[in-house]
Formats: C-alpha cells, structure tokens, sequence
C-alpha cells in the first residue's frame, strides 16, 4: 500500500495495540489524541463540514 497515494499510513513509535483506548494499560494521551486528530481531518476533508462528529465512543448501529 506504500506506493499507492490514495493511502497515508501513520506509525505511532513507542505505542502498542489498544493505544487510544481510554483506561487500557496500553493507552497513551499524545498517540491517541494525534490519531483522533487525524481521523478527524480526514472525515472533514472526504465528508465534509456538515458532518456531527461526537467526542464520545462511537455506538454501531
């Protein structure tokens, strides 16, 4: 997926799976708030600025 430029691959060092998920052992603040700003942009960029975005957990529906 490296050469295809459509995809953005982000490497967070030092972190391990389960990084963002409040009140693992694994969680780590600065990781976890750099990704949600990401996902964040790309919903802004690729759905645009009308979209509602929660600061809570998502709920699957």
């Amino acid at each position: 997926m490296k050469d295809n430029p459509l995809v953005i691959i982000y490497r967070y060092e030092g972190v391990s799976h389960g990084f963002s998920r409040v009140g693992s052992s694994a969680y780590r603040k600065e990781a976890a708030e750099l990704a949600r700003d990401r996902t964040l942009a790309f919903f802004k960029q690729h759905l645009g600025s009308g979209v509602k975005i929660s600061n809570r957990a998502t709920i699957a529906r």
